[in-house]
């Protein structure tokens, strides 16, 4: 398979480094959940102290998902086998993690009562990520990203074969990858948006595929690698105003505008959304990064840690948003202080990920930490 477009053909971000910013990744899809979306809370269990984080830092918060994405991107360039044989098996080894945790909490809700309105058809989507997004009333609370991590499974070995490894000019993979799909999906979400909730998936696929895709270039391109050459010949002290500039750009530019809107007023297509994260993720994970090679090897460890079992995170924080949230947002809120739900939550989906992997990995033979 001919790769010689990326020069240097190793990735900048090493094994542990991937683990660290997944793990950064989920402490910020945890503060988002946790104190900065006041609708998926019970009123009662919603607390006043959240507001300024809703007001100030949501959007920033939801960087979570556009670091994800890009990861994703990123790691398929450097990915050993390119092919929709590899992409299917790694959709059946996500696909048994979540099955299995799906159809525990399903049977804990029927066993307990909390589930008695069972609609085959809800549970059917719901297994493949799809269905109403009504949270309150789903077994896996944010169902939605797996439909939306494996359709970027298969979508990627197409691009490469269409796009990536034909073209050795980015301003051209940034319309074929960036550009382009928007439409693409735009144009497909109205189509197909009334069977099985598609149109819920394609509506997501606009928001977080163009962050897969930066990903993608930012790795063909070496971007880090032209990031450090660049950076680094600065002065120290201008050197640090940009890394300060690149953690605290998001934040207040996420702020101010989040996305952008082109309704083009046609019966051919949903409007166009553009997030505006696809601006700032690359800069904001390579600061990540630094950060990180300065932190204490301790606590990065923590971090790395957490990001291993990302995937058994993000199912087990959504037990305090799901058809259980009635017996479990007053355990989550508990500590009362934001900083204390966000730790004790961490704690308590972190245990729950360690446990549910070692028996999984006992019955079953395998498991999913790094997927």
């Amino acid at each position: 398979m001919n790769r010689s477009i990326s020069k240097k053909r190793y990735s900048y971000i090493n094994y542990d480094t991937f683990n660290f910013l997944k793990g950064v990744a989920v402490i910020l899809l945890f503060a988002f959940h946790f104190i900065a979306s006041p609708d998926l809370f019970l009123p009662q269990y919603w607390l006043t102290e959240f507001s300024f984080y809703t007001t100030y830092f949501r959007y920033f918060l939801n960087l979570c998902v556009a670091m994800f994405a890009f990861l994703t991107g990123y790691g398929f360039w450097f990915s050993s086998d390119i092919s929709f044989k590899h992409s299917l098996t790694k959709t059946i080894k996500i696909i048994k993690i979540y099955w299995i945790i799906y159809f525990i909490m399903f049977g804990i809700a029927v066993g307990t009562g909390i589930y008695h309105d069972i609609q085959i058809r809800k549970v059917i989507l719901e297994i493949f990520g799809l269905s109403e997004d009504s949270i309150g009333g789903d077994v896996i609370a944010f169902f939605w990203y797996l439909s939306f991590y494996l359709a970027v499974l298969y979508l990627l070995p197409v691009c490469y074969f269409l796009i990536l490894r034909n073209y050795t000019n980015i301003l051209r993979d940034m319309f074929w990858m960036l550009v382009f799909p928007l439409i693409i999906f735009s144009f497909f979400g109205n189509l197909l948006g009334n069977y099985f909730s598609l149109k819920r998936l394609f509506v997501d696929l606009m928001l977080w595929f163009p962050c897969v895709s930066v990903g993608c270039i930012v790795a063909k391109y070496n971007g880090f690698e032209w990031l450090d050459k660049k950076i680094f010949a600065l002065k120290k002290h201008i050197r640090l105003l940009v890394f300060l500039a690149f953690i605290f750009s998001p934040l207040y530019g996420l702020y101010n505008l989040p996305g952008l809107i082109y309704d083009f007023k046609s019966s051919l297509i949903l409007p166009i959304v553009i997030n505006m994260s696809i601006i700032y993720i690359y800069p904001f994970i390579y600061d990540i990064i630094i950060i990180k090679q300065k932190m204490k090897v301790k606590y990065s460890n923590i971090i790395c840690e957490i990001g291993k079992y990302s995937m058994y995170m993000w199912l087990f924080n959504g037990i305090f948003f799901n058809i259980f949230r009635e017996c479990t947002q007053p355990i989550l809120v508990y500590p009362k202080v934001p900083l204390l739900i966000i730790l004790w939550g961490l704690l308590i989906c972190f245990i729950l990920s360690k446990v549910s992997d070692f028996l999984i990995t006992i019955l079953f033979g395998f498991d999913n930490k790094n997927d």
